[in-house]
């Protein structure tokens, strides 16, 4: 009877132990399966049955003869520019320069291209730079052709991603304006962009300021979905980046639609995950700061905490500044997937 009463517990440990491990197989498996549909789902939406390629945005290029075609509304900048800051602009110095790095393949295509086209439309109020490690792809010719500067990367860690400090170092080195700025290379601003810098150079900022602000994620495929776009179809991606005239469409990159996004569709991510830092023409103290990467949990956050121990002064703009992007489901699962959680080193 003993022996029993000895035995029954332990085939009930063994039986909650077998049961645990089945459920953490289970886990794994549903897991696995989530990271592919996620996968074949990315690629799916940004390169499509057509595997639409570089060359075909040249012809789209060319056939559209300029990026405000279906851009209804669309503000000339460089009209508001002279207008506003008449002796900034005579000199030809811009409000602002504002570089990113993006991933030059066709996987990225759609996304690389409307976030080009959205940033030109700035000019000459912004100049837009691409950090690249191949000077002589499609990518670095394509953003050529719509006004960008094009630079190799000035620091990459041992896994080839860009170091943010020697990004913004070089910038401050061969450009000269009013403010700096990296975004990442999927955000798409409006005019609201403007607007914030258009208050905040008034105010003389004796000292180095960093203005800051988080992301509005919109799903990509939902978006077009919306508008009976299915990426299934043979010319949805030649449709989507050379839209008709007569389109009641706008396209993503024009700020107007930009603006309609961001107050009707995109959705505020994490308060804390900052996608684009603004600073100041003053010196910022980069010599103790680490070679934190860009894209890596937490780079914005110690940038943020750097400045500020630094005694830098910080200005978020999350009220004032659209920075919608461009995402898809793979974003809404990187944390439960481990994908996000990589070195910031």
């Amino acid at each position: 009877m003993h022996c029993l009463l000895i035995i029954m517990p332990m085939r009930r440990h063994i039986i909650i132990t077998q049961i645990l491990s089945y459920c953490f197989v289970v886990v794994i498996f549903i897991w696995i399966l989530v990271a592919y549909h996620l996968e074949h789902h990315e690629n799916e939406m940004f390169t499509s049955p057509n595997d639409i390629s570089f060359e075909t945005e040249h012809k789209l290029f060319n056939k559209t003869k300029g990026m405000f075609r279906g851009c209804k509304g669309q503000v000339d900048y460089g009209i508001m520019y002279r207008q506003d800051f008449p002796k900034l602009a005579s000199t030809g110095i811009p409000l602002l320069t504002l570089f990113t790095t993006m991933l030059d393949h066709n996987k990225k295509l759609l996304v690389n291209v409307i976030t080009i086209r959205n940033w030109s439309l700035f000019s000459p109020m912004v100049k837009s730079v691409l950090y690249l490690d191949d000077m002589n792809g499609s990518l670095a010719v394509l953003a050529k052709a719509y006004g960008w500067d094009v630079s190799s990367v000035p620091k990459n860690n041992e896994y080839g991603t860009p170091v943010m400090k020697d990004m913004f170092i070089y910038t401050m080195l061969h450009y000269n304006s009013c403010f700096y700025a990296y975004a990442n290379g999927d955000i798409l601003f409006d005019l609201t962009l403007y607007k914030t810098l258009h208050g905040l150079v008034y105010r003389h900022f004796k000292s180095s300021t960093l203005i800051v602000g988080p992301r509005q994620n919109l799903d990509m495929s939902e978006y077009y979905r919306s508008q009976g776009i299915d990426f299934n179809q043979k010319d949805a991606i030649e449709d989507i980046l050379s839209p008709q005239m007569d389109s009641n469409l706008s396209p993503l990159w024009c700020h107007g639609e930009v603006d309609y996004v961001a107050n009707h569709k995109a959705e505020v991510y994490n308060h804390d995950a900052i996608d684009y830092f603004i600073l100041t023409n003053h010196s910022f103290p980069w010599s103790q700061m680490a070679d934190v990467v860009i894209g890596r949990p937490g780079y914005d956050n110690y940038f943020v905490l750097y400045a500020l121990e630094n005694h830098v002064r910080v200005i978020e703009t999350q009220q004032t500044i659209h920075a919608v992007h461009q995402t898809g489901m793979r974003h809404r699962w990187c944390r439960l997937l481990g994908k996000c959680f990589s070195t910031a080193f």
